[in-house]
């Protein structure tokens, strides 16, 4: 192998090289944007005990659903009982009775309503 070979080769392989790491920092770049975006949104908004709100939290997007759908949602299943609905992180966490008659603690998504959680209560 001659030299102007060899040093095709090299530049081919490096030349790979570099557009996988400029590939992998503009990817690395992005996500780290993201992640400075989701914060400051969460900072910025107010929590419902702050904004004095007893539905759907004020400052979460337009599709975290209202608390009382998620009070619907959970007496169809089998909850009753209901108390104390509160929104914090994106859940909404609240006392109830379940179907069986325990003491519950539930933890729901706000914008899917799914029952993420459930605590037995003492």
């Amino acid at each position: 192998m001659d030299f102007q070979t060899c040093t095709a080769r090299i530049d081919t392989h490096c030349g790979t090289l570099a557009q996988q790491l400029r590939r992998a920092v503009l990817a690395t770049g992005a996500a780290l944007m993201l992640l400075a975006s989701a914060a400051v949104q969460a900072q910025a908004a107010p929590s419902p005990a702050q904004s004095g709100a007893t539905g759907a939290p004020a400052g979460a997007a337009a599709s975290t659903l209202p608390a009382s759908e998620i009070r619907d949602r959970l007496v169809h299943i089998g909850y009753r009982d209901l108390q104390e609905i509160r929104w914090a992180d994106g859940l909404y966490k609240l006392k109830a009775t379940s179907a069986d008659g325990r003491a519950v603690k539930l933890y729901v998504d706000a914008r899917s309503g799914t029952l993420v959680d459930v605590h037995t209560r003492r």
